[in-house]
């Protein structure tokens, strides 16, 4: 499969290849300042667009798919060998944040790959269908709609028919499980997404999550009895939402300083101590 990339290269050997959320682009604001805050630092950038982030007539499937998983892995070794990194790190957001976790933990990663940041990422996709589903009616409206307009956007507009009455996420799990695949259990299904504790294990020293206390979307306890003591670094703020840890009404954030201390700190020559939290 086909994994479209946007580049920033720069001199120094050091790249970031960032995967961004749910249905997240290579221009989503917060993977473009991400990438223009590491630019800056000297990284070279690698923004991916996998499947699920471009509606196309494969979108349902990929929708409950983990093969996302391995496009990241071969990504991630093909532009490391291409642009000769001599270090290299994988930061991802929400569902991206899972998918770096188990890039990270991968066993035919990139040996170069040394650090990996997940914001907010992912853990088990059963507990966030309950948060969505028992949350603020605003959220799940808008992934809802978000949901229905990338559907709407595949061939022949065949995969929205009928969805216009679902009101749940969970109900719009089951039916698009149920159409992709005959049956209707969506919960099996998502579990692919679930991250095990033998799975961060396997994980490089240099990997840290960052969740919030005020997450709509990622029930942080999901996170904390996943983790235990670790590793990985566990760095929970109070607030800072679902990645977005907007500062200002200059829409300013935080996370975006982080995890510039945070590559640079493990990726540079000199690399070590702790980086503390956004």
């Amino acid at each position: 499969t086909r994994v479209t990339a946007v580049v920033n290269e720069r001199r120094g050997g050091r790249l970031i290849v960032i995967v961004p959320g749910w249905l997240g682009k290579a221009d989503t604001p917060y993977v473009r300042r991400a990438a223009a805050v590491l630019h800056d630092a000297g990284f070279s950038v690698a923004r991916l667009l996998l499947r699920s982030g471009a509606p196309g007539p494969d979108l349902p499937p990929s929708m409950f798919a983990s093969a996302g998983l391995e496009e990241v892995v071969a990504a991630t070794d093909r532009l490391v060998r291409r642009f000769g990194a001599r270090s290299a790190g994988l930061l991802g957001y929400s569902l991206g944040g899972n998918l770096v976790l188990r890039a990270a933990a991968h066993r035919e990663r990139a040996p170069e790959l040394r650090a990996c940041l997940a914001v907010c990422p992912l853990v088990d996709f059963a507990p966030v269908v309950d948060a969505l589903d028992r949350g603020p009616r605003w959220v799940r409206g808008y992934f809802l709609r978000k949901w229905r307009r990338a559907l709407a956007a595949t061939a022949g507009d065949a995969n929205a028919d009928g969805l216009a009455d679902v009101g749940t996420i969970g109900e719009l799990c089951e039916r698009l499980v149920r159409r992709s695949t005959g049956r209707g259990d969506a919960r099996d299904a998502l579990a692919r997404y679930r991250l095990h504790r033998e799975t961060l294990a396997a994980l490089p020293a240099a990997t840290q999550i960052v969740a919030t206390l005020d997450d709509p979307v990622i029930p942080v306890e999901s996170i904390r009895s996943l983790v235990g003591d670790g590793p990985p670094e566990l760095v929970v703020t109070s607030h800072g939402g679902h990645c977005g840890f907007i500062e200002d009404f200059r829409l300013r954030a935080a996370i975006d300083r982080h995890v510039e201390r945070f590559f640079s700190s493990r990726l540079a020559p000199d690399a070590g101590g702790g980086s503390g939290g956004p």
